[in-house]
């Protein structure tokens, strides 16, 4: 087996242990300043932050939220006006403990409760308690970290990973290159096992690299393989550009498939509001499947993290194209807003409809998958308190059978302390 249940309940048991019970003299604990390795997919410094502090060597952070999503006629075809809503609630604690100068400890815990009612039923309210990290790191040397446990991977463009694994990770950083490998399962559906390479060379104004990923996913085995540049200007925008293949048990019967994402960003900071304008374009061929611990999340800049493929379709990219343009208004640091609108297609017409939120029939007539319009903002009225929301209508194209329009609307607020 990948990772033995037995190494995993020992690293779970090491993580909270040592973060709770250990005790080290003072100069052992002095405070030294972080490595930035903000490029890679994951990185022991730049877990979330802790604010507050028991003794000298373990501090935490939590947070109290409350979120509401609606969602009309996800399911096309079936002759019903269906409409879904959940109400979550969720508390949210962060630990970190500096065990010695190379040994760090960390964990971030969930508890939620939600409530969901469809047209159909009220399902109640449930319970979940989610371990999203749990890991110990160690500093084998001055510019080496060995982590092992549950840690979250959010490479790059989260175009692979964006997901808590099981496993073993050791990273690598100068000034100007980064590297990092890892053996992993996915944490919560227990599908998929994983091998994991990146490298990447970097400044403070552009960044390139490329990595691997050996996926084993329900007796699928495929190979994923992805370089990116990206030029990182936060004054003028910039520009980035990613590429994908994949090998082996790709999609729809074939054995390999590629895929390209470029977006262009426009900064005007010197006016009103500092506007920004968004170009992109993404495509994937009809053999190109994305790995599944992938997420397709982006922030561009702001306050709020969005699906950058649609906040309502939120399609994988198999066999689809899709063009995006987004206007994002950053009057202050606490505020911001997106308006963002995708046109969709299929590379090849299907009678498979594209892997999305959004389910129904396509004919395989037609190429045209439709269209959607969404706005995305976020408002921090102090530091301590968050405000989200987004809101979008997607109209299905040609390829559809049913064409009937579907909406979402998410709300959320947060309390850090």
């Amino acid at each position: 087996m990948f990772v033995a249940n037995r190494l995993k309940l020992v690293t779970y048991a090491l993580s909270v242990g040592l973060l709770s019970v250990l005790a080290l003299p003072e100069q052992a604990l002095a405070k030294k300043k972080p490595r930035d390795h903000s490029h890679l997919a994951f990185d022991a410094d730049k877990r979330k932050k802790t604010k507050s502090s028991i003794g000298q060597r373990l501090s935490y952070s939590g947070s109290i939220g409350i979120s509401r999503l609606d969602e009309h006629n996800l399911k096309l075809n079936d002759g019903v006006d269906d409409r879904s809503l959940q109400i979550i609630g969720t508390l949210s604690f962060a630990f970190k403990a500096q065990i010695s100068e190379k040994i760090r400890g960390f964990a971030h815990v969930e508890l939620s409760q939600t409530d969901k009612t469809t047209h159909r039923q009220n399902y109640g309210s449930y319970s979940r308690v989610k371990i999203k990290e749990a890991h110990l790191s160690f500093g084998l040397a001055d510019k080496h970290t060995l982590s092992f446990g549950r840690m979250r991977f959010a490479e790059p463009r989260r175009w692979g990973m964006d997901a808590s694994v099981d496993g073993i990770h050791l990273g690598w950083r100068d000034d100007k290159t980064a590297w990092e490998a890892a053996l992993f399962r996915d944490a919560f559906e227990k599908r998929g096992a994983y091998a994991f390479v990146h490298a990447q060379r970097f400044s403070k104004k552009f960044a390139i690299g490329a990595y691997g990923l050996i996926e084993s996913l329900e007796g699928k085995q495929r190979l994923h393989i992805a370089g990116y540049l990206a030029t990182l200007g936060k004054e003028r925008g910039g520009y980035d550009l990613y590429a994908a293949s994949v090998f082996g048990d790709a999609a729809n019967g074939r054995s390999s498939g590629f895929a390209i994402d470029a977006n262009l960003v426009s900064r005007f900071s010197g006016v009103r509001w500092k506007p920004q304008l968004i170009l992109g374009l993404a495509a994937g061929s009809p053999g190109y499947v994305q790995p599944d611990l992938n997420s397709n999340k982006a922030r561009d800049g702001g306050q709020a993290q969005f699906h950058r493929f649609g906040t309502v379709f939120q399609p994988d990219m198999s066999n689809l194209v899709v063009a995006t343009a987004a206007l994002g208004l950053r009057p202050s640091k606490t505020f911001s807003v997106d308006l963002r609108a995708h046109a969709y297609a299929q590379m090849q017409a299907s009678n498979f409809a594209p892997v999305a939120r959004v389910q129904g029939l396509t004919t395989g007539q037609s190429r045209h998958v439709g269209h959607e319009f969404s706005i995305v903002g976020a408002w921090r009225p102090n530091k301590k308190t968050k405000i989200e929301l987004s809101a979008g209508v997607f109209k299905p194209g040609n390829a559809y059978s049913d064409r009937s329009s579907v909406k979402r609307v998410y709300l959320r607020m947060t309390k850090y302390f």
